[in-house]
């Protein structure tokens, strides 16, 4: 996830670059809604200067001054979370950044065996992606069965086009509403399922869709 970086200050022609912050980035950006983090990894990077003191809020505190990564455990982080490091140079100048821990529905997209009668399992077990809800690419190789894709209904795929062309076959799909899905914690998730109206057999040759959110 981008990482906010404040008080930069600027230098003018000829001045002495100022302490700033280079970095600050965490290891659990982009996480699975319904999963929980025990821990995550900070990493800090600096320039023009020597820290004297850093801290991370929430949750961190002080961090040692020769530190530029630290770990934070035993956590039970469940949505998302902004984190803020506050730096201090030798010279007394004092920057902010801020990195974010983010939680998101998962996408699937595969095949199903049948375009009617599919269940939860038959989504899941198609291929997930957890990201965020941009578009994608999504490679597919079918042999007499359905192309099927599922996001949830807040954050739905609106279009689907073909990679070669860019043409929109969103109308070849059956559209199904507030289908419920199961999260990794139990609790439900209405999502919004294309489902190809007919039948599909690529002959062995993988071909390429674009989903757009």
């Amino acid at each position: 996830m981008p990482v906010t970086i404040m008080g930069g200050g600027g230098e003018g022609s000829g001045s002495t670059p100022s302490f700033r912050i280079a970095s600050f980035t965490n290891n659990r950006s982009i996480n699975e809604l319904g999963t929980s983090i025990s821990s995550i990894t900070f990493d800090m990077a600096y320039l023009n200067g020597s820290v004297s003191s850093h801290s991370i809020a929430p949750l961190v505190g002080s961090v040692p001054v020769v530190d530029r990564a630290i770990t934070l455990s035993g956590q039970d982080i469940m949505s998302d979370m902004t984190f803020t490091l506050t730096a201090t140079s030798d010279t007394g100048v004092t920057r902010t950044a801020t990195t974010q821990v983010k939680f998101f529905a998962p996408v699937w997209y595969g095949t199903v065996l049948d375009n009617i009668t599919f269940t939860q399992l038959d989504v899941k077990g198609m291929t997930k992606r957890v990201n965020p809800f941009t578009n994608f690419t999504a490679t597919l190789n079918i042999t007499n069965e359905f192309s099927c894709f599922a996001s949830p209904m807040t954050n739905p795929i609106t279009d689907i086009k073909e990679k070669l062309f860019g043409l929109s076959i969103l109308d070849t799909y059956n559209v199904i509403n507030n289908f419920p899905i199961t999260l990794a914690d139990g609790s439900i998730l209405n999502y919004r399922i294309h489902v190809k109206k007919l039948m599909e057999n690529t002959l062995g040759n993988p071909f390429s869709l674009d989903i757009i959110f």
